[in-house]
């Protein structure tokens, strides 16, 4: 029997979802467009395997096909629990995105932040971090 999925982050076990820990918005970049592209940096092939539990209590190792990523911008990925993913930290990286997308995505050079917004970015990288 697998072993049930426990979230990291509330600890809760339930249905698990993968969070991308490099956001999918700040792909829309033009260098991290050039990086996925492979215009600049070495491409790897890259692997996904996952380790479960059989109704033995034997470990399996399931691996998926490989696909070709640039080595310097990592598709990493890590298990959470839908509630989670779906809930503060899809809420955390949309205020996120509000604050950061006019300076990663539109080029601005100067940001005016007040106390909420330092608040917010640092859970927000908090919660990158730890991912």
């Amino acid at each position: 029997m697998q072993k049930p999925f426990s979230c990291p982050f509330c600890g809760l076990q339930g249905k698990s979802s993968k969070e991308h820990v490099w956001a999918q918005w700040m792909h829309a970049t033009p260098a991290a467009k050039d990086l996925l592209a492979g215009i600049f940096g070495e491409r790897i092939s890259v692997g996904h395997a996952e380790i479960t539990v059989d109704e033995n209590g034997k470990y399996q190792i399931e691996t998926s096909q490989s696909r070709s990523v640039n080595k310097y911008l990592p598709q990493v990925q890590v298990r959470v629990c839908k509630t989670c993913n779906e809930g503060w930290m899809g809420t955390l990286e949309e205020e996120a995105k509000r604050i950061l997308s006019p300076l990663i995505l539109e080029g601005q050079e100067n940001l005016d932040l007040d106390a909420e917004d330092l608040t917010l970015l640092s859970a927000w990288v908090t919660k990158t971090w730890m991912a």
